[in-house]
C-alpha cells in the first residue's frame, strides 16, 4: 500500500478543492448562461442531459478535463460536471466499492476492466497516452534514455505499479532491456512530475500531455521504448449513476470533434 506524502498532494487554488482521502483534486465548473447550442441527444437518450455530472478521472486528465466539461455544459444547459482527479486504480475501486458517481475515465483498459459490472455498458476507448521521461529544464543528469535512470546518483520517480503509468513503466524497462532502477514509488503521474519540478528527483517517467503541460518547468526526453506501452484511455458510465442520461452524454462528448480536439491539443494521441 502507497501512502501519498502530504507534501506530494496537488497544489489547488481558486475552484480547486481537496477530495479527503485521496490525494486528489476536485474541479466544479458552472456555466452561468448557456444558451444549449449546439446541443444533442447522445446514445439512447429520452431527454436532453441536465444536471450534475460527477467524473472520476486518472490525474492524467487533469490539464484538459475542465475546458471539456466547460464545453460539455455549454452544449447542455442546466448541467454541471465535477471533476476528482487522482489513481486510475483507487478511484476504480471506489466505483466497484458503490461510491456514488456518474462517470469514470481510467489511463489504461485493464485498469477500467478492475471496476467490473460497477460500470455499464462496453467502455469508450477515446484518446491514447505515451510515456517520455522529465528531467529538469537544463538536463543536469544529461539523461537520453531509459539506461541513463539507472545510473548511480540519479534520482528516478515513477508510479505505483498498479497504476496505469506504473505498468506501463514496467513495460518499456523491458523492451530496452533495463532493469527498474532503484525509484521513488508515487501515488499518480502528476505527483511523478511535481518531484522532478520541485527538485526531489532528477528523472521521471510521465505521460507525454503532463510534460506540454508544464511547459518550460521540464524538459522531455523522448525514447522509442515508449511504443511499448502506449495505454488506452477509457471512459465509462458507472451502472448506478444517479443520472445515466447525462453520464453517458459525458463520455460520448469525449469522443466529439469537440473533445478530440482538446484532448489532441494537450497531446493526446487520438484512437
Amino acid at each position: 500500500m502507497i501512502t501519498p506524502d502530504p507534501a506530494d498532494r496537488p497544489a489547488h487554488t481558486g475552484r480547486w478543492r481537496a477530495v479527503a482521502g485521496l490525494a486528489a483534486v476536485a474541479l466544479v465548473i458552472a456555466v452561468a448562461g448557456c444558451t444549449g447550442g449546439g446541443a444533442r441527444k447522445p446514445r439512447g437518450a429520452a431527454a436532453v442531459p441536465s444536471g450534475t455530472v460527477t467524473v472520476l478521472a486518472d490525474a492524467a486528465f487533469g490539464m484538459v478535463l475542465g475546458r471539456v466539461a466547460k464545453q460539455f455544459q455549454e452544449a447542455y444547459r442546466g448541467t454541471e460536471v465535477i471533476v476528482t482527479l487522482g489513481p486510475s486504480a483507487a478511484l476504480a475501486a471506489r466505483v466497484a466499492g458503490g461510491e456514488a458517481a456518474d462517470v469514470l475515465i481510467t489511463a489504461d483498459a485493464a485498469t477500467m476492466g478492475a471496476a467490473g459490472a460497477a460500470v455499464s455498458g462496453p467502455p469508450l476507448p477515446f484518446a491514447r497516452t505515451q510515456l517520455v521521461i522529465a528531467v529538469a529544464p537544463d538536463n543536469p543528469k544529461r539523461v537520453s534514455g531509459l539506461a541513463d535512470l539507472a545510473r548511480k546518483g540519479v534520482r528516478v520517480a515513477i508510479c505505483a505499479a498498479s497504476e496505469p503509468c506504473g505498468t506501463a513503466a514496467t513495460a518499456v524497462f523491458a523492451a530496452a532491456g533495463v532493469g527498474i532502477p532503484k525509484v521513488t514509488r508515487v501515488p499518480d503521474v502528476a505527483t511523478a512530475l511535481k518531484k522532478v519540478t520541485s527538485g526531489a528527483a532528477d528523472a521521471a517517467l510521465v505521460y507525454r500531455t503532463d510534460t506540454r503541460a508544464a511547459g518550460d518547468k521540464v524538459s522531455t526526453v523522448e525514447f522509442a521504448e515508449s511504443s511499448a506501452a502506449v495505454g488506452e484511455c477509457q471512459a465509462a458510465a458507472v451502472a448506478t449513476s444517479a443520472n445515466p442520461v447525462a453520464a453517458n452524454a459525458f463520455v460520448d462528448f469525449l469522443h466529439t470533434p469537440a473533445g478530440q480536439d482538446q484532448l489532441s491539443s494537450v497531446g493526446f494521441r487520438l484512437p
